[in-house]
């Protein structure tokens, strides 16, 4: 079941300062981790927006596709009404909320003769310029000209994690002579809150690292496979 996902950044006509604000407080007052908080959820309304204009775009398409299915469909009804109609021995029906249908006689295929006058080069227009200027018809000019690009501002850009979703970092406890294992998950891995995932990020020390990682690993698989149930 794949479910809609939109926020309030991703509405048009909306105050992006106001809403982030907003967001800023909420996670705050949850106290979750405030940069992946504010990561995921900006990341979550670009790519709302991105969908909202991938299935306008759909709709366009469509729109346009139908429009010239029922241009073709017109010409088609005008077509074979006039058949009809002829066929019947009519030329004019007179109506009410019209004041008549007629019939407007189609053209046989004509040949129609057009003449006009093309300039074909016999040399390449580098050997004419140069020609030109040899013969003082023409001469060269350094002309400088300057383009101006128009202002841009700054932008953000989501980059998109690569590979598993869940990071598994094994590092040197300093009060302990053994590693410990950090496990760094976006919202929907390491736990489910009020029907929602939320960031969070958990230290796990364990002297058998390998198995360490197979525990997490297979909680992270669960997740997965609730997620995709719902």
């Amino acid at each position: 079941m794949e479910l809609e996902k939109t926020t309030s950044l991703a509405k048009v006509d909306t105050s992006v300062s106001d809403v982030l604000n907003w967001k800023l407080e909420e996670i705050r007052n949850k106290n979750l981790p405030i940069e992946q908080g504010l990561a995921d959820y900006i990341s979550l309304s670009v790519n709302s927006i991105d969908e909202k204009i991938k299935q306008l775009d759909s709709y366009k398409n469509d729109i346009v596709k139908a429009i010239g299915e029922m241009k073709a469909h017109k010409d088609n009804v005008s077509t074979e009404c006039a058949e009809w109609l002829n066929n019947q021995g009519i030329d004019k029906l007179n109506g009410f909320s019209c004041s008549s249908v007629t019939i407007t006689k189609g053209k046989e295929t004509e040949e129609v003769k057009v003449i006009e006058k093309v300039l074909i080069l016999d040399e390449s227009q580098e050997a004419i310029n140069d020609f030109l200027v040899e013969e003082g018809y023409a001469h060269y000019e350094t002309k400088e000209s300057i383009k101006l690009k128009p202002e841009t501002k700054d932008k953000i850009r989501i980059n998109k994690k690569k590979g598993a979703k869940v990071k598994i970092k094994i590092e040197n406890a300093d009060f302990l002579d053994i590693p410990y294992i950090r496990v760094y998950g976006e919202r929907e891995m390491l736990h489910k809150k009020d029907n929602r995932y939320e960031f969070g990020a958990v230290d796990f020390i364990h002297r058998n690292i390998d198995e360490a990682i197979d525990f997490f690993e297979d909680i992270v698989k669960q997740l997965n496979e609730i997620k995709d149930e719902e």
